[in-house]
Order: structure tokens, then C-alpha cells, then sequence
């Protein structure tokens, strides 16, 4: 536990509830007693002399045998630390040192029911304890070198089959594992054709996924990784290359899964360790990027080699023109590639009846009748029906010295020079999401994070109104109560979204809603056909939203709008997933961090912010008002008698009298205003938006709530009014001032003017 005294508190309360309690002061002794006397299960505290407790538990899952037994580890109270390190050990269970000990003894009994083998068995020394913590930490040092060594390779692969063989080497020689099976998802989503079978007995028919319950159906939808073994399915269901415990792990890139890994140890019939398993998730991870993109250039490929069959096959159009620039022949594919039929073209001005941009046509015919044969290989043209034409020009009938005619043939490179464009377009997508993983490594703060986020899009987007969301808070839950637009690109300035805040209700309607509650992208194609689109912007026709999810959280969406009806196509939301998948992270750790200051800038006693940021906050506000001619008020309250309050019954009852106040004026205020502690007794209120009328109205709707809660304030009739009062000053830019600090000082002298109109009154003139 956190100290001898918690210990003995803890021991004594188990043995009241009929628990044999066995106790150790050290992590040795403890792991020694463990193994000697097999125990139902072992409690430990994280700080344990000698073995901690996370080692120890490390140990105890490790050794033959008490691989089994329970563990219950107890950290200090908020060390996110020590639960993370405790929970990768393999806890069972990660308790603070406050957790209730009435409370414990049904979590120990719950987790003793799971664990029948109770007895004795040998009793391990310090050298064994120690040697085994060892080879834990040799097979995690091996797992790292695989892990870098697989990255290594996989920077030299080049195709889908030589990324899973390099994967498969890993598996076999870096994690200890005797078979790997690896394979690609087909597009109809039924089975999964391998591309790699290494191993003794190991079969390479494809894994099929039309049954819903199998080992590799289970890791396709619940996109994770899954042991054979702990399903409860029919064993003709599970068995595969004579074996009933293997591991699939499904390889997932885009929310998509793209592959699946299979392993097992079904030579030796060895188990397989907890480390080798994650391990083979690492791998898969780190692979899924690399697979994405050969994956695609290979379809890139055989739709070129489609095409290039396909174009051979075509017929091409020859033209002869004679030295007066007149088609005397037309032969081929004309009507097709140059929008005349032969017929019609016969006797035309070749320059008036083929129109080619991108070439010079005098200079071209010039050296095609000068006997030249240099641009017999080609040259790329495109004509008045948007085709791509391939142009050769060739000398044609001679006669003594002389060129009569030049033939000109044409081949449409239509279809391939789009697909040339594609894979241009594509090859840029792979090195602009890439390139996003070092920019935002170099940043740390969120505005940079959303800058860096909306640079990157905007290359890929840059007629697009863009927007990043952000949580409201970390703390809610998978999914945040509010979101709030951080930074956006491409809006009108008067149409900006920055800074609104979005509530997360059930049931509520909006794409962004529906993306966070789904944890998927939401693309609405038109927005005129949809309830679901909330105009933000004038004008747009088509919104795609896509969640950034850290550690199974929505931490942030990016939110595309775009004037053009259904302009968002399969492509896009897998390129923006990809791209929301990459700064997930950043957004999370940058959000962690703006939390810290947003704690410094707060006070400890009410949860207000304090005077630091209100001086921040009240200058932004200031501002944005002055340029925008916006109306912008603040609300100066004391509380009436306060000092009387504090020294006839002391400091913790006032204390406790500006927490109830304080929930008081957050009750009478909107969503978009600010209450301050501005120091002691006294607190100012930041109403953006506001002119000097509503403000009366919310100071007015604040003294009312603060008397209301005069039941909930112990001693309030005591006061010289007879309750707990407030007196408030008000004032309004522009109408009072248009000056910052005047405008402050005059809602302060207003107050004090409340104050001696006799308190507990709002004074706004």
C-alpha cells in the first residue's frame, strides 16, 4: 500500500471480511511468498522496496507458475504514469491509494472466483527473480530490434509481396513465432488471398470471412487483434493448418482493413508471450502505411497495362497533307480523334480542320518536308474535343529531291495521360500525408498544430472552406460534451466560425454530431437534400466531416465545405482519414498541454478563471470588438459585507460562501460569457456580443440568482442586509467608452456606485 499504516488499515479490513491475508514488506519477499504458497491473488503498491510492484507483477505473469494469479497493483492518486506502465506490466487491476477498502475486498473476491489453481510450488531466489525479470527485458529489447529492422526494410520494399515476406521474416526470426500466413483483403471484402505462407504444414488457401464467427471475421470487424483460441466458436470454425490457437492481426490504414497477419507456434505447441503478441501488432502498424500505397500504385499499374492494351488495340488516324498545307488522304479513326470523318476531311486546310494546342504545326510539317525524321518518335497535342493526342509527323512521297507530302499519325493518349495524372495526383497525396507526420513533430503547441493541419489541406484543397474542431475538454469521455472550432482557412471574414462552440447533445442534428457519436467520416453530398447540414457558410453544397480519434477519443474533426455538389468523392474521405489518422496525436498532446496552462490560469478555490487571464482575455475581446464594431460589455460585482461575513465566522465558511456564489452567477450566465475571480470578494464578467440593455439584464439575473441562493449559504440572514448580497457596474463598448482600460474603470466605479446607493442593486448609467 502507499505506507505501513495504509497496510495495516487494509489487512485488517480483509481479514474482517473473512480474507487470509499473507504479507511481505519488500517486492522480493513478496514474489518469493507468491510462488511458494500460490495465493488467490497479490496485491501490491507500485512503490514497493527492493521489487516494486509493477516489476513484480511483471514478474509474477511471467514465471510458469503464477502466470495465472490476479494482481492488483496500487499507484499514487492521478499518477497517469505509473497506471499506464502498471496496466502494459499486465495488472488485473490499477487501484489509487485512496480506493475505499470495503470496496476492495469485493474487487479481490471477484477477481479470486477467475482463479482456481491455489497452492504451493517451488520458492524462487533474488538470482531467479532477478534472471527472469532479465529475459522479460531481453525479449522486449529483441521485439524493439525487430521493430526497427522491419522499418528498415520497409522503406526498400517495393511491392505488396515483398512488404509481407519482409514482414513475415520479422515474425519468424524477430518474435519467436514458427508459422505466419499474409494476405491482402480483396475488393468484394469476402476473403483474404495470401501472399506469403512460411512454415512447416502451413496451408496457402485463402482465409475465407463469410463466416461471421471465425478467428479472422471477428479481427476484421472489431478492427483489433484476436487469438483463436479465447472465441467461443465451433472448432471446425477455428482450426487452420492443424492447429486451434493462432493470433490474427488485421492491418489497418484509413479506418479500412487492408490485410491480416496469422501466426502461430504449431511445431513446438509453445505459448506464446503477451510481448510477442503486441509485437505483431506493432509490425502490422507500422506496415499499414506502406501497403496502403503499393496497393494503390498497383492498381495504378494494371489499369496502365489495361490501358496500353486497350490502345493497341484501337485503330489510329492518318492524315497525308501536301506542301500547300491541303489533306489530300484521310485514312482511320478520324471521326473519333479529330471529330471529322475521312470523307470531310479530304481537300480541308489541314491548320483549319485540325486544331492541336501544344505543338507548333508550320514548324512540325516545315521539318517533316525538309526529309527529317525527328519527330517521328512523337510529340503529345491536345485538340478542340479534349483529347490527348500522340502527333507523329513522318515525310511521305518523294520525288527526285523533293518531299511531296507529309503523313501525320494520330493515337489517342487520352486515357493514359490521366492515368499519368492520377498517379501523379496520388504520388503527391502519399508524400504530402507523410510529410504532415515531421511538420507536426516540430510543433508542440495547438494553434501550430492547426496551422500545420490547415497547410496541408489547403495544398490539397485550396478552393475549400476549411475548419479544425478541437474537445472542449479531455476529461469527458470518449466523447467530448462541446467542440469548438480552433482555426479555419478559405471562410469570408464575416462568416469566420472560429471560436463557436458546438454542443454535443444526443439526438441533436449536424454532420459534425454525427461524425463524433459515430467515430466515422460523414460525407453529405448535397447539402439541400439533407436535414443533417447546419449552414455556417453561405453558399456551400457539399460537407465532408472526419473525427481525429487518439486512444479511442475524439479529440478533434476536420471539417471540409465546399460550394460544389457532391464534390467529395471515396477518395477524398480516405485521403482526409489518413490525414486526421496522423495528427490525431499531435492534437491530443497539444490539447494536454493548452490544458496545463488553462490550469494556471484558473482559481483553485471557484474554477474561475483568474486575473491573469482575464487581462489575456479581456484585451482579445477588446480588440475584436474595436475592429469589428461589435457591442462588448463587463459586469464588475463585489460581494455586499463580505469582510463581516470572513471575521465573524473565518475563512472556511468564506470560502465556502464564494463556492456557492460562484455556482450562483455561472447559473445566470450564457454559454459565451466569461466569469472571472478578479481578486478576493471581487469578480468581473466578459459579455461578448453584448450591448449596455442585455447587460443590465444578466447583471440584473445574477443579483437575483445570488439572493436565491441564500438557503444553500450558511448564516446569509446574519449579514448587515439580512442576506448575502452583491452590488454590480456595469458597462458597454462603445456607447460608454472606446477605451480599454476607461471602459473597466468605469464598470468598477459603477459598482461602487451600487455600493452607495445602499448594495444588493445593479448600477448601469
Amino acid at each position: 500500500m502507499g505506507g505501513s499504516a495504509l497496510r495495516e488499515t487494509t489487512v485488517e479490513a480483509l481479514r474482517k471480511e473473512g480474507l487470509t491475508v499473507l504479507t511481505a514488506d519488500n517486492g522480493m519477499k513478496a514474489a518469493g511468498l507468491a510462488c511458494q504458497s500460490r495465493p488467490g491473488v497479490v496485491v501490491a503498491s507500485a512503490l514497493l522496496p527492493f521489487l516494486d510492484g509493477i516489476r513484480l507483477c511483471r514478474f509474477l505473469k511471467s514465471h510458469p507458475g503464477t502466470v495465472g494469479t490476479p494482481v492488483v497493483v496500487f499507484i499514487p492518486d492521478g499518477n497517469r504514469n505509473l497506471r499506464f506502465r502498471a496496466e502494459l506490466a499486465g495488472a488485473d487491476a490499477v487501484l489509487p491509494y485512496s480506493h475505499p477498502a470495503a470496496g476492495l475486498s469485493r474487487k479481490l473476491s471477484a477477481l479470486m472466483a477467475g482463479n482456481p489453481a491455489i497452492g504451493s510450488a517451488s520458492h524462487p531466489d533474488s538470482d531467479q527473480i532477478m534472471h527472469s525479470l532479465s529475459e522479460s527485458l531481453l525479449e522486449q529489447l529483441e521485439r524493439l530490434e525487430t521493430v526497427a529492422g522491419l522499418a528498415e526494410g520497409l522503406r526498400n520494399s517495393l511491392t505488396v509481396s515483398e512488404l509481407f515476406r519482409r514482414i513475415a521474416g520479422s515474425v519468424l526470426v524477430g518474435l519467436g513465432f514458427e508459422r505466419v500466413w499474409g494476405g491482402c483483403r480483396q475488393s468484394d471484402g469476402t476473403r483474404f488471398e495470401v501472399h506469403v505462407a512460411m512454415g512447416t504444414g502451413i496451408s496457402r488457401k485463402p482465409i475465407d470471412l463469410r463466416q461471421p464467427d471465425s478467428p479472422a471475421a471477428v479481427a476484421v470487424k472489431d478492427r483489433r487483434q484476436v487469438r483463436s483460441s479465447t472465441l467461443d466458436a465451433p472448432p471446425g470454425m477455428i482450426e487452420w493448418s492443424g492447429t486451434f490457437d493462432y493470433l490474427d492481426t488485421p492491418i489497418i490504414s484509413g479506418g479500412e482493413v487492408l490485410g491480416l497477419i496469422r501466426t502461430d507456434r504449431g511445431v513446438t505447441g509453445r505459448p506464446f508471450t503477451q510481448w510477442a503478441a503486441e509485437g505483431v501488432g506493432i509490425l502490422a502498424d507500422m506496415a499499414a502505411g506502406n501497403l496502403l500505397g503499393m496497393m494503390a500504385q498497383e492498381k495504378v499499374n494494371r489499369c496502365l497495362d489495361e490501358s496500353a492494351e486497350l490502345l493497341d488495340a484501337l485503330e489510329s488516324a492518318v492524315v497525308c497533307v501536301d506542301s500547300r498545307g491541303l489533306i489530300t488522304e484521310a485514312r482511320g479513326n478520324t471521326g473519333a480523334l479529330l471529330g471529322s470523318e475521312p470523307h470531310q476531311l479530304v481537300g480541308e486546310s489541314f491548320k483549319s480542320a485540325v486544331v492541336l494546342r501544344g505543338v507548333d504545326q508550320d514548324d512540325l510539317a516545315a521539318s517533316a518536308f525538309a526529309g527529317n525524321f525527328e519527330n517521328a518518335s512523337g510529340v503529345i497535342a491536345d485538340n478542340a474535343s479534349e483529347r490527348v493526342l500522340e502527333v507523329r509527323y513522318l515525310p511521305g512521297r518523294v520525288r527526285g529531291r523533293s518531299v511531296e507530302n507529309v503523313k501525320i499519325i494520330f493515337s489517342d493518349m487520352t486515357r493514359e495521360y490521366q492515368l499519368g495524372l492520377e498517379l501523379q495526383d496520388r504520388t503527391q497525396e502519399l508524400e504530402t500525408i507523410s510529410g504532415i507526420s515531421r511538420e507536426l513533430q516540430a510543433v508542440s503547441d495547438i494553434e501550430s498544430v492547426c496551422s500545420t493541419l490547415l497547410k496541408t489541406l489547403q495544398r490539397l484543397y485550396p478552393r475549400e472552406c476549411l475548419s479544425i474542431l478541437l474537445a472542449g475538454s479531455l476529461d469527458e469521455g470518449s466523447v467530448p460534451e462541446v467542440m469548438v472550432v480552433k482555426a479555419e482557412r478559405g471562410y469570408r471574414e464575416e462568416w469566420s466560425p472560429v471560436g463557436q462552440v458546438l454542443k454535443m447533445t444526443p439526438g441533436g442534428r449536424g454532420a459534425v454530431l454525427r461524425a463524433v457519436y459515430s467515430a466515422r467520416p460523414v460525407n453529405i453530398r448535397d447539402t439541400g437534400q439533407t436535414i443533417d447540414y447546419v449552414a455556417n457558410q453561405e453558399g456551400t453544397a457539399s460537407e465532408l466531416v472526419v473525427p481525429m480519434i487518439s486512444q479511442g477519443r475524439i479529440v478533434g474533426v476536420i471539417d471540409l465545405q465546399s460550394p460544389v455538389a457532391y464534390r467529395y468523392e471515396s477518395d477524398d474521405v480516405r485521403r482526409i482519414q489518413k490525414i486526421a489518422e496522423q495528427a490525431a496525436g499531435a492534437v491530443e498532446g497539444a490539447l494536454m498541454q493548452d490544458e496545463l496552462f488553462d490550469m494556471a490560469r484558473r482559481d483553485r478555490l471557484t474554477g474561475l478563471h483568474n486575473l491573469r487571464y482575464f487581462e489575456e482575455k479581456y484585451a482579445e475581446e477588446f480588440d475584436r470588438a474595436s475592429r469589428y464594431g461589435y457591442p462588448f460589455s463587463l459586469i464588475v460585482l463585489d460581494i455586499d459585507d463580505f469582510k463581516v461575513y470572513n471575521d465573524t465566522f473565518g475563512h472556511p465558511m468564506g470560502n465556502l460562501l464564494l463556492k456557492r456564489l460562484t455556482v450562483a452567477v455561472r447559473s445566470a450566465l450564457r454559454e459565451v460569457d466569461i466569469p472571472v475571480r478578479y481578486g478576493g470578494e471581487e469578480f468581473v464578467c466578459i459579455l461578448p456580443l453584448t450591448d449596455i440593455r442585455v447587460a443590465e439584464e444578466v447583471a440584473e439575473r445574477i443579483r437575483q440568482r445570488v439572493l436565491d441562493a441564500n438557503p444553500d449559504i450558511p448564516h446569509a440572514e446574519t449579514q448587515p442586509g439580512g442576506c448575502v448580497s452583491v452590488s454590480l457596474g456595469v458597462a458597454s463598448f462603445p456607447v460608454d467608452s472606446r477605451e480599454r482600460d476607461e471602459l473597466f474603470e468605469m464598470a468598477d466605479q459603477r459598482m461602487y456606485s451600487a455600493k452607495r446607493a445602499g448594495k444588493n442593486r445593479v448600477c448601469a448609467r
